[in-house]
């Protein structure tokens, strides 16, 4: 029911009316998805005039709860911000988010594993052309 709401309101252009139903849901314990961000994010596309700060706040919200945005993020975002924005900011957040899994999460490779990957990348290296 949540999403119905959500969708409803952005097929109003209800920008504060969408955001506030995600609060709810979070409200009851619930964890929005994806979808329910997209729902969100239209509704800042549809706004008049737009919400393109709400917008990328949404995205950013989405993001630090650790949801994967999807194409159909990517088409919303564009309709507001457009297309290039759209990307840079996508891929900027995306960026930030994988640098602090890094950080919370470092991956050291012994270096015996180091030396037969070398050694594997050599084997597979493509061979030279004969003329």
């Amino acid at each position: 029911p949540f999403g119905a709401l959500i969708d409803g309101h952005a097929k109003l252009g209800d920008v504060d009316g969408a955001v506030a139903v995600l609060a709810e849901l979070e409200g009851h314990r619930l964890k929005p998805n994806i979808v329910h961000f997209n729902q969100a994010i239209d509704a800042c596309g549809r706004a008049r005039p737009t919400a393109p700060e709400q917008a990328e706040a949404l995205l950013r919200r989405a993001i630090a709860g650790g949801l994967q945005p999807s194409p159909v993020t990517m088409r919303c975002l564009g309709r507001v911000l457009g297309s290039n924005r759209a990307r840079s900011l996508m891929n900027s957040e995306l960026k930030v988010k994988v640098e602090a899994l890094r950080e919370r999460f470092p991956v050291t490779v012994p270096p015996k594993m180091q030396k037969k990957a070398g050694e594997a990348a050599r084997r597979t290296a493509p061979l030279p052309r004969v003329k």
